[in-house]
C-alpha cells in the first residue's frame, strides 16, 4: 500500500462527502471502493474495523468513518483532514439549501424538486445497502448473514432491545462464529 500526500486524502474525502447523497452508506460505500478497491490504501481489514467501529459510535457514522479511515492512512492528521474535508462544505451547503428552501416552500416546482430527491436518496441508499452486502451473501456466509439479520430483527422488533445492544450481542455472536477457511 502507498501513503499518499495529506492533499491526495482530503481531496478523495471532499469529493465522496460532497457528492454523495442519502446519509452515511452511498459516501462510505464511495469510500469502500476509492481506498480499499480503487487505491488500496486501507486493507480489507482496516476497512472492516473502520466500518464496524463507526457504526457502534454514538452520533454521525460518517464522520466516525472518515476519522477512522484517515487515521488508518494518514495518522492524525489524516484523521483530522478527512473529517474537517468531508463535514465543512456539506454543512455550508445544507444551511444555504435550509434558507433558501425556507424563502421558496411554497412553489409548487420546489416541491416537486423535493419529491425527485427524496426518491433519489431513497434508491441511492438502497444500492449501496446492497454494495455494502453483496459480499456477504456469498454461499459460503450466507446462512450467518441470513440467520444474524433475522435474530436482529426478532430481538428489536420482537424484544425491544436498543440498537446498541442488538450490535453488542451481534458483535459476539460474530467473533465466536468463524468462518471455514478458504481453499
Amino acid at each position: 500500500m502507498s501513503r499518499p500526500g495529506l492533499g491526495q486524502l482530503t481531496s478523495i474525502f471532499l469529493r465522496a462527502g460532497n457528492t454523495t447523497f442519502g446519509g452515511g452508506d452511498p459516501m462510505i460505500a464511495a469510500m469502500q471502493r476509492e481506498l480499499l478497491h480503487s487505491r488500496k490504501w486501507i486493507t480489507d481489514q482496516q476497512f472492516a474495523l473502520g466500518y464496524s467501529l463507526a457504526r457502534l459510535t454514538p452520533g454521525t457514522n460518517v464522520l466516525a468513518f472518515s476519522a477512522a479511515a484517515g487515521w488508518f492512512v494518514r495518522g492524525i492528521l489524516g484523521a483530522v483532514a478527512a473529517v474537517f474535508s468531508v463535514s465543512l462544505p456539506s454543512a455550508m451547503l445544507a444551511l444555504w439549501l435550509l434558507i433558501a428552501y425556507q424563502h421558496a416552500q411554497s412553489n409548487p416546482w420546489v416541491q416537486a424538486a423535493a419529491a425527485a430527491i427524496l426518491a433519489a436518496v431513497v434508491g441511492m441508499m438502497a444500492a449501496s445497502a446492497w454494495l455494502l452486502v453483496q459480499p456477504r451473501l456469498q454461499s459460503s456466509g450466507l446462512a450467518r448473514c441470513l440467520l444474524l439479520a433475522a435474530a436482529a430483527a426478532t430481538l428489536h422488533f420482537q424484544a425491544h432491545m436498543s440498537p446498541l445492544l442488538i450490535l453488542l450481542i451481534a458483535a459476539v455472536a460474530g467473533s465466536m462464529w468463524k468462518e471455514p477457511a478458504r481453499q
